[in-house]
């Protein structure tokens, strides 16, 4: 079976997936998190980009552990994971944990 691949409409990047990915990264090293939602080694890049006008986002891991990076590209701390695509609003009390 073939995954139907997403697509980037108008601008915006493919949304693929609601919520988070949640995976180990280790301390110093470097990873690339997909901008533009193509890739099919998400939430990394693996160059799907090429031509849409998208670049990675490229970190370092300052701590070893769980991180919830964003999965569908429109978070207001990418390339994190903020609840964007669940509703959280920055300054809505409701969502305010700290």
């Amino acid at each position: 079976m073939s995954r139907k691949l997403p697509t980037v409409d108008d601008g915006a990047p493919a949304m693929p997936q609601r919520g988070p990915y949640i995976v180990q990264v280790e301390a110093g090293k470097t990873y690339r998190w997909c901008s533009c939602g193509l890739s099919l080694n998400q939430p990394w890049c693996d160059d799907s980009h090429a031509g849409t006008g998208f670049e990675p986002i490229e970190f370092e891991a300052p701590i070893s552990g769980e991180f919830h990076m964003c999965g569908c590209k429109q978070s207001d701390n990418k390339p994190y994971c903020f609840g964007t695509c669940r509703g959280h609003v920055p300054g809505d009390p409701k969502w305010d944990l700290f």
